[in-house]
């Protein structure tokens, strides 16, 4: 993060040999807490907010007080909007972006863990999981895929069925004609893909069986 100097957390050689999902244990004076919605420290294993301070971050926004102001909790550490856990060796892991967290029927559904099922299957190119409004649950997962040939929605269906839990499974799958669109950063601009279906989805259909959509890019 560029308001924490650059790197905060960092895994040295033989941390990313022993475990290469982690992203490692913090830096030498960075401190990393996962905290649940009411501030307070998560069980090791258990995924929560990010909160991470040390003596090279940033003191604020340039002239932006309202923004500084949110970027840091009671405690003087710094948001990062990010959800991860610590497991019990100390390796921590990167989970998702809070604010691209799906809230499905009460659960908490991180889009990247239903992406790396999804890019596995053979011929996926790019692949965007969002939230979409659904009438039964408030949100449902709705996957985009531009695939490299032709792909087959209830092939991935079952894809999906047989390596994640049911309200994991995306609810919608539309296929992307072109490569998935990107913001200047590179990163797949899901907020407009998201507006894009969710306009075409927002009837009294959303709630009927899903079926496979090609959009073209």
């Amino acid at each position: 993060m560029t308001e924490a100097g650059g790197l905060a957390i960092v895994a040295s050689e033989a941390d990313a040999m022993a475990s290469p999902d982690a992203c490692g244990r913090g830096g030498m004076f960075t401190r990393v807490r996962i905290v649940d919605a009411e501030g307070r420290d998560c069980p090791r294993g258990v995924q929560g907010d990010v909160r991470i301070s040390g003596p090279g971050f940033t003191a604020g926004y340039w002239m932006d007080p309202d923004g500084t102001g949110q970027l840091f909790d009671a405690d003087g550490a710094m948001i990062t909007g990010d959800i991860g856990l610590i497991d019990e060796e100390g390796h921590f892991f990167f989970v998702d972006r809070s604010k691209d967290l799906i809230i499905s029927g009460g659960f908490n559904i991180a889009p990247s863990e239903i992406e790396h099922v999804i890019t596995a299957f053979e011929g996926v190119a790019e692949v965007a999981v969002f939230a979409v409004p659904d009438a039964k649950f408030g949100e449902a997962p709705a996957a985009c895929i531009h695939g490299t040939g032709a792909l087959d929605a209830e092939a991935i269906r079952e894809h999906c069925r047989q390596r994640l839990a049911g309200f994991k499974q995306p609810r919608h799958i539309f296929f992307h004609d072109g490569p998935l669109p990107r913001m200047a950063s590179n990163k797949i601009a899901k907020r407009d893909l998201a507006a894009r279906y969710a306009e075409t989805l927002y009837t009294e259909s959303a709630a009927a069986a899903p079926a496979a959509t090609v959009d073209s890019a």
